[in-house]
């Protein structure tokens, strides 16, 4: 512990402001607790560091090491979040400025993954409460004295990452290496999260028609893709980013029309396998920006010719491009 102190004060005692120390016990991980807190207080500028959790079952001693901890590191608050129980967790703040201990229970989320965020948004509170009772000795222009003045309740700029099932739509495009085609429209997609790591996504898109004039052919071809992918998921407070394999069926079918050569109208399926990578971004709520790129390459597909010359070939790669808006529900 002693040596985890020493690296904690060299870290801050260059960086004179505001903040707070957050230590853990049982299977509670304080980088984690650490991460969610800056969601809710990084606007104000408190700086949240993760430090070695006192030792002891006694009350008195934790308070008194903790007090040393923050008064080492010139903390305002250190908090102590204890999860040993099975349906509860226990938060010990103690708040350097008025010199009082808060101790509250929190229930266990059902779900593992909204326990950090329901931590957090408890702390925040009970940081808010107490410092208020120091209202009139603290700067309103620091960040202590800025959380305090903060009529609002918290934005959860998170709560975009943390639902199940999320619904997205925006600019698609998708390119026929092969043909040098580019085909644009809008597209629409449906994931859901299974499990903390991974999630399944399905779409769809509604794109452009590709128009080709040759040797007397007139020729207009229609692609309406579905995508598939089976994703994993890696988060960073407002940022996700997910990566995994991805597949493609599509519907190709080409109109055309002739007066001097007997054609046909074709119409076939084609199968593609992949890669695919998304981004994230939470803005407020339940609403999210996403960029999404995927890489095909087609199993199956026809090469549609006109007097043994093609007009349009399907095959080899096809690129994938989506960008747009996304909302997540519970």
């Amino acid at each position: 512990m002693g040596g985890a102190c020493v690296a904690l004060l060299l870290a801050v005692l260059s960086q004179p402001v505001d903040r707070i120390v957050v230590t853990t016990a049982g299977p509670l991980d304080a980088q984690r607790l650490s991460d969610a807190l800056h969601v809710y207080l990084d606007e104000f500028g408190i700086a949240i560091d993760s430090g070695p959790a006192a030792e002891g079952q006694d009350l008195r001693q934790r308070m008194a090491a903790a007090r040393l901890l923050g008064e080492t590191v010139r903390a305002v608050a250190v908090i102590r979040a204890e999860g040993d129980s099975r349906d509860t967790v226990e938060i010990e703040l103690d708040d350097l400025t008025t010199h009082k201990t808060l101790i509250a229970s929190v229930p266990k989320p059902p779900r593992d993954e909204d326990l950090y965020r329901t931590l957090a948004l408890k702390i925040q509170a009970l940081l808010r409460a107490t410092l208020s009772e120091a209202r009139q000795t603290l700067d309103p222009r620091s960040p202590a004295g800025r959380l305090v003045a903060e009529a609002r309740p918290p934005i959860d700029t998170s709560a975009a990452l943390d639902g199940r099932l999320a619904l997205e739509a925006g600019y698609q495009a998708l390119s026929l290496t092969a043909a040098g085609a580019l085909l644009q429209g809008l597209s629409a997609v449906a994931s859901w999260r299974v499990g903390h790591r991974f999630d399944l996504a399905l779409g769809t898109a509604a794109l452009s028609t590709v128009r080709i004039s040759r040797d007397g052919v007139d020729a207009v071809a229609e692609i309406v893709p579905l995508f598939v992918a089976a994703r994993a998921r890696w988060r960073w407070q407002r940022v996700e980013l997910l990566a995994g394999p991805a597949g493609e069926a599509a519907l190709a079918s080409v109109t055309t029309v002739s007066a001097t050569l007997p054609v046909r109208s074709p119409r076939n399926l084609l199968f593609a396998l992949g890669i695919e990578g998304e981004l994230r971004v939470a803005v407020g709520g339940p609403f999210e920006l996403f960029a999404r790129g995927d890489v095909f390459a087609v199993l199956d597909a026809p090469s549609y010719d006109v007097s043994g010359m093609s007009i349009l070939d399907t095959s080899r790669l096809h690129l994938a491009a989506s960008t747009g808006l996304g909302i997540v529900f519970p």
